[in-house]
């Protein structure tokens, strides 16, 4: 049945224009009419009657519009996910096409855990240059929450990340290529960097730093709770770069994998304490959509993400554990 003979059954004249959604996306994100208005081009009025046509042929109130701007309803949250993954599809098709118009050979976007950014995903991306030299190839870097939610909406075509716990949805999948250990890191001139022994209240009386994001806070939680003691309150932050800064201080401690520091490990920076406590380990690899199709370059990138983490060239447990 077709877009427009459904719509004629259900009552409705028209069916829905990518133009509609792209207005209700940008309220959802303005958070208001105005702001909206203004970043489609649009006056306020014709704005907000192309939002209520929509939610008449949806048949459904998207937003609840009061003095402090407008807010998404429950159906207007589900519908958004919807919206963005139409309109990122319709980017993509556009691209290809484009590409395609050009001599080029397809798009692949893909999706990167920032510990990735120097270890597996740059061998990748070297190898999908040469044996794939007319793809277009972009690379978001996130953390794994951020990553899930790009995948959800069509943004990238794959992950490589951790994998948080518990287990995800039956919409993704999982495809582990390694595993990732819990590294206790200080830097070299920490004081307890040259301590012999370290005892459990010697950790929990430290300064720690850790991702705000729950699958890291969930490491440091895990590795205090094999003492039977509490996390510690810890530094939070979005920044990988801040963390790396204020461990190689000297003034915290975090817990990280391996390769989250290699340069600074390699520099002789910082250090990794060890401790006589069982590992916690997190697997990785890729994450794609279980029902979105795939192009032949999405396949090939994926597969060439796959042969440069089995070629990892430092081998080895602490390399492939790190």
């Amino acid at each position: 049945m077709s877009c427009a003979s459904g719509a004629m059954r259900a009552g409705y004249t028209q069916c829905m224009e990518l133009r509609q959604l792209r207005h209700f996306v940008a309220v959802a994100e303005a958070g208001n009419f105005s702001e909206a208005a203004r970043r489609v081009f649009l006056s306020q009025p014709a704005l907000t009657r192309s939002i209520k046509t929509l939610e008449e042929q949806l048949d459904t109130q998207l937003l609840e519009r009061g003095p402090q701007g407008a807010t998404l309803t429950a159906s207007g949250a589900l519908f958004l996910e919807h919206a963005r993954m139409i309109l990122n599809d319709c980017d993509r098709a556009q691209r290809e096409m484009r590409m395609f118009n050009e001599g080029g050979a397809g798009h692949v976007s893909m999706g990167i855990a920032a510990l990735f950014a120097g270890w597996i995903a740059d061998e990748a991306v070297q190898r999908a240059r040469v044996q794939m030299p007319n793809v277009e190839l972009s690379v978001i870097e996130g953390y794994f929450e951020d990553l899930l939610g790009l995948l959800r909406v069509g943004q990238i075509d794959f992950a490589l990340t951790n994998f948080a716990q518990p287990a995800l949805d039956d919409e993704f999948v999982v495809e582990p290529i390694l595993q990732l250990q819990a590294r206790m890191i200080a830097a070299s001139h920490h004081p307890l960097a040259s301590r012999a022994q370290l005892t459990p209240q010697d950790l929990a009386a430290a300064d720690w730093v850790t991702i705000n994001k729950a699958h890291s806070l969930d490491i440091l939680m895990q590795f205090f709770g094999n003492f039977e003691l509490p996390a510690p309150r810890a530094l939070q932050t979005n920044s990988l770069a801040l963390l790396k800064a204020v461990v190689a201080n000297g003034s915290h401690l975090t817990l990280v994998s391996h390769a989250v520091m290699h340069r600074e490990l390699q520099r002789g920076q910082v250090k990794i304490l060890e401790v006589d406590v069982p590992e916690v380990t997190r697997e990785a690899g890729l994450i794609y959509l279980r029902d979105r199709a795939r192009t032949s370059a999405v396949e090939r990138m994926l597969q060439i993400v796959r042969e440069a983490g089995a070629d990892d060239p430092r081998g080895g447990r602490d390399a492939r554990s790190a």
